[in-house]
């Protein structure tokens, strides 16, 4: 590994203190000095070593949402979905061990997803939203009566969801056929809907007339030609929501460095992936995993915090911090910055991939809020291996080839560059299946069938986003569990 300038810190540098008190707003301050970067002129008094900072700015109160319950309405065809991912956010150098950041105190920019008929990329994302009937009616305008919505959520459950209940929700509720749950449940409301669309990726964007929700629909990718467009007065109502929730999104366009758009995390122990490609393209396909629950208005736990690299990466993260982004008010950081310490190598081959504990409890959250992650570094030094291989080959020839051939055929055999990178089934029918076993392996929990990510991704019932769940069927994906499980059970032996 090429070391460009060394860096010498002890914790107390990485410490972080508040401004004085007569200051409006608190700031967090992580201050470290660098006696060897020669391209920063500011000197510390005295001495000849640099000092840098990372400034996060951040409001020392917060507005919380009130809670709203989804109207109880129910409603009309099918489609696909993929991941969620980031956008785009401008490449930074790393060719200095350490860059300044600073978090803007305004608001967000939106996690900018592009539409295609049926691949994704690093930057491109496949999502689903169901319509049925005809450009005549639809119940766009929801109900009437009741005082006027206050709130974009209350906007939404009043006047937009009725009818996408009505038009979307045969198709696009949890388990429904489209395998897009974005409307979620509204009958236990687990996840509300609201929570659901606004989680999903695509749907809730700057530009709201490039939302998927409004132009999804009329692409013959949608339903594969056979499912309608949204109705035209549908379609304004939501496109008066969306701008509400374009509003809302999080302004990152400061001087953001090694840092992810904010994203809405999926919530209710659902999986979450992000991608890292938009930091630098040699992160391509390497993303951060973790399951996500409100623990109550003001806690946010994140589970099996993970990260996961492909094959020849082998991904550097030091201080990985994580965000708030409330609603209409200014950045928050982890108030006791939980991930100071975390200095850790990921490659393919690594026997635990946890983030630090592999746990974080964000005691700062906010309903409704966006969740953003910068890091004091991340970078691909290269030179990761291949996968850690199989205990049981044997058994996953015969147990689980024949369940995965669909998605080998369909997409992560080369299908789908990105599904094919994140787990390269090219080699599934190869005997022995080694190459294949392996990559499968790092997408389970050995010993643990219903912590594995194959499992999770392609629940009908589960809000992770992934392009196929059996087109809503449990029985398939009941078929399916109890078919890999041995396998997976068998890898812990």
């Amino acid at each position: 590994m090429l070391l460009s300038r060394p860096l010498f810190t002890k914790q107390s540098d990485f410490a972080p203190r508040a401004l004085g008190s007569g200051d409006n707003e608190k700031m967090r301050r992580f201050t470290w000095r660098d006696s060897f970067s020669p391209d920063l002129n500011t000197s510390i008094p005295g001495g000849s070593a640099s000092t840098h900072r990372i400034v996060l700015d951040h409001a020392v109160t917060r507005e919380k949402s009130s809670k709203t319950k989804a109207s109880p309405l129910r409603g009309g065809g099918p489609d696909l979905c993929t991941r969620a991912s980031i956008s785009q956010l401008a490449m930074p150098r790393f060719a200095s061990l350490i860059c300044a950041l600073s978090v803007a105190s305004a608001a967000f920019s939106a996690v900018a997803c592009v539409e295609n008929t049926g691949n994704s990329n690093s930057s491109n994302t496949t999502s689903g939203t169901g319509a049925t009937g005809g450009t005549g009616g639809g119940g766009g305008t929801g109900a009437a009566g009741g005082a006027a919505p206050a709130t974009a959520r209350e906007f939404f459950e009043q006047k937009v969801l009725p009818g996408l209940l009505k038009e979307c929700g045969a198709c696009h509720e949890i388990g429904g056929p489209a395998d897009a749950g974005f409307l979620g449940d509204p009958d236990t409301n687990s996840p509300a809907p609201y929570d659901a669309i606004t989680q999903y990726t695509g749907i809730v964007v700057k530009d709201a007339a490039k939302s998927i929700l409004v132009v999804h629909p009329n692409e013959q990718s949608h339903g594969g030609g056979q499912a309608p467009p949204i109705p035209d007065d549908l379609k304004a109502i939501a496109l008066e929501w969306l701008k509400m929730e374009a509003e809302n999104l999080p302004d990152t366009t400061g001087d953001l460095v090694y840092t992810v758009t904010p994203f809405k995390p999926i919530l209710g122990g659902a999986l979450n992936t992000i991608y890292l490609d938009e930091i630098d393209p040699t992160l391509q396909y390497a993303s951060i995993s973790f399951n996500a629950k409100e623990l109550d208005d003001s806690l946010l736990q994140l589970k099996n915090l993970e990260v996961h690299p492909v094959e020849g990466q082998a991904v550097h993260i030091i201080h990985p911090l994580f965000t708030v982004y409330p609603p209409k008010a200014a950045p928050d950081p982890d108030p006791v910055d939980s991930f100071s310490g975390v200095d850790q190598i990921f490659t393919l081959d690594s026997p635990d991939l946890s983030l630090g504990t592999g746990e974080l409890i964000v005691t700062n959250w906010v309903k409704d809020a966006y969740l953003g992650i910068a890091f004091e570094l991340i970078v691909n030094e290269g030179g990761g291996g291949p996968a850690v291989g199989c205990k049981d080959v044997t058994k996953f020839k015969n147990e689980v080839v024949p369940q995965m051939q669909y998605c080998a055929d369909t997409c992560h055999g080369g299908a789908n560059a990105q599904a094919n990178a994140t787990m390269d089934l090219s080699g599934l029918n190869a005997d022995p299946p080694d190459a294949a076993c392996a990559q499968v392996r790092k997408r389970i929990t050995p010993g643990d069938p219903g912590n594995s990510q194959i499992l999770i991704v392609t629940d009908p019932t589960q809000q992770a986003v992934h392009l196929y769940k059996f087109m809503g069927n449990k029985n398939k994906h009941a078929a399916f569990k109890t078919a890999v499980s041995p396998w997976i059970l068998s890898e812990a032996q």
